[in-house]
């Protein structure tokens, strides 16, 4: 698993080509805010069955990816975002979770 930068918050998600969520990730909007919040995306790579995101997955309930998950601070768990993102949709997840925190 990768990471960019220090997380403050953070968006976990497994991309891969023709992924109905990147648009959702990676939109213009989505990016402003995510820079405004101070939120930092980080990506697992399933390419290989890796062991360690198999038993992640596992411990989230799942057996596969896109799985698209949001880090709040203060809550033990993650949120487990809808499998087709659109922009409105990760809007709407950090106005609801973040945004009011800070």
């Amino acid at each position: 698993m990768g990471q960019v930068g220090p997380p403050r918050y953070a968006c976990k998600s497994q991309d891969h080509r023709g992924s109905p969520g990147l648009l959702g990730l990676h939109g213009r909007k989505v990016r402003e805010r995510f820079s405004e919040l101070g939120v930092r995306t980080l990506k697992a790579d399933w390419t290989s069955k890796d062991d360690e995101i198999a038993r992640a997955l596992a411990d989230l309930g799942r057996a596969s990816v896109p799985l698209y998950l949001l880090y709040v601070p203060g809550k033990a768990e993650p949120l487990i975002l809808p499998e087709i993102l659109t922009q409105a949709i990760v809007l709407r997840y950090l106005d609801e979770n973040i945004a009011g925190r800070r």
